[in-house]
């Protein structure tokens, strides 16, 4: 009887053994057959392509007719003209796509054979809003005279403003902006603004404009030593609408000359010049030299 309850409880550890192994042999087929399931169709499809200058869209017909992915988009959200060439060896499809559509304005979304090319949504750029405030400030000369008359402009722009009879401006300008303060004779001066509300600027005298020789007629004079007015008229304008003679070029063409017409007869066009009017004493007739002689 001890024999028989012996061999009986030694077939039943070996069932439970054998049992054991077979469980854990079908758990181990399982894991082997579910973990590929598991793993998404584009991450298991690889793909070989060996394409030079196509087009976007020929790509696109080309990854399809190799795999079973299909392509959703829309026309304004894709450049299907562009060129590119694509070189691959078993790669995945979603590497491919990172590089054609790098750079550009089309990104893609994957859902597993289903590819969706999308525009490319940018980061908002915030700018900073740049405030004007009033700047304030007198305008002297090299003695620390005001002058008046002086400009004030803000650079890149045509804003501008110029200084009263003390040499005083106000302009309106960005904190970050840059005023240019010019005037006839002097250096011009740029200063930037950075923040402040009151900028007061000495001019140089330009030595270059003072020495600057002009002729005056009856010889030539140095620009700062002339104490009367000038006129002047180039000689491309005398020539745009070619006159018969010299009176007549100079109608209308310098300020303060008065050109006196003193009949209408055809071929008399000979006119008399007065400058600056005519006067009860002395002679307002011009004095014309011509390579420095005299033209009666």
């Amino acid at each position: 009887m001890k024999n028989l309850l012996k061999r009986t409880k030694s077939r039943t550890s070996s069932f439970k053994f054998d049992l054991k192994m077979k469980l854990s042999a079908l758990l181990l087929l399982t894991s082997i057959f579910v973990l590929p399931a598991n793993e998404s169709y584009s991450q298991r499809t690889k793909v070989t392509l060996d394409l030079i200058n196509i087009t976007v869209e020929r790509l696109i017909d080309e990854i399809e007719d190799e795999t079973e992915f299909r392509f959703l988009y829309l026309l304004e959200d894709v450049d299907l003209k562009r060129i590119i060439s694509v070189k691959t060896k078993r790669e995945k499809v979603n590497s491919i796509l990172d590089r054609v559509f790098s750079g550009t304005e089309t990104t893609y979304q994957i859902d597993d054979r289903q590819i969706s090319l999308i525009e490319r949504v940018r980061p908002e750029i915030k700018v900073k809003e740049q405030t004007q405030s009033a700047v304030q400030g007198t305008v002297t000369d090299e003695n620390g005279q005001p002058l008046p008359g002086a400009s004030v402009v803000v650079k890149g722009t045509t804003i501008g403003a110029i200084t009263d009879f003390d040499g005083n401006y106000s302009i309106n300008v960005d904190s970050n902006g840059v005023l240019i303060f010019s005037y006839v004779g002097y250096k011009t001066t740029e200063v930037a603004v950075n923040g402040q509300s009151s900028i007061d600027v000495g001019l140089e005298v330009d030595a270059s404009q003072l020495e600057e020789i002009v002729v005056v007629g009856y010889g030539t004079q140095q620009k700062k030593d002339v104490t009367g007015s000038l006129s002047q008229v180039d000689g491309k304008t005398l020539t745009i609408a070619p006159p018969p003679n010299l009176s007549a070029a100079l109608t209308g063409q310098l300020s303060g000359v008065i050109a006196i017409q003193s009949t209408g007869q055809p071929g008399f066009d000979n006119a008399a010049f007065q400058i600056r009017g005519r006067s009860t004493t002395g002679n307002n007739n011009p004095l014309v030299l011509i390579d420095g002689v005299e033209r009666p």
